[in-house]
């Protein structure tokens, strides 16, 4: 399922930043649609909480910068699978472990 998601949320990033660089072109442009679509990504976690936001709209920063410097989103696509993996380890480890 993590694997779904990540690969339609690198797709998506991907498809908007295309789209949007194509109607603002130039450096300016390009980092205020990479801005922009990195706050729409950490609002869309908005369901877990300010932080999660804050935190997941600075790694969208860094994903796009990536897609941006290299027009690669398999990379991304693996990238943000195997982070997603490890949060979900810990999480089962915590669950059992007893922390919360």
């Amino acid at each position: 399922v993590w694997i779904g998601v990540a690969t339609f949320e690198e797709l998506w990033r991907a498809v908007v930043l295309r789209r949007l660089w194509a109607v603002f072109p130039g450096d300016t442009g390009r980092w205020i649609a990479l801005l922009s679509v990195s706050a729409l990504v950490g609002l869309a976690h908005g369901y877990q909480g300010p932080a999660a936001i804050v935190s997941i709209g600075f790694k969208s920063v860094l994903m796009g910068w990536y897609f941006m410097a290299t027009g690669r989103v398999r990379t991304l696509i693996v990238a943000h699978s195997v982070y997603d993996s490890v949060q979900i380890v810990m999480a089962v480890v915590a669950i059992r472990s007893g922390i919360s």
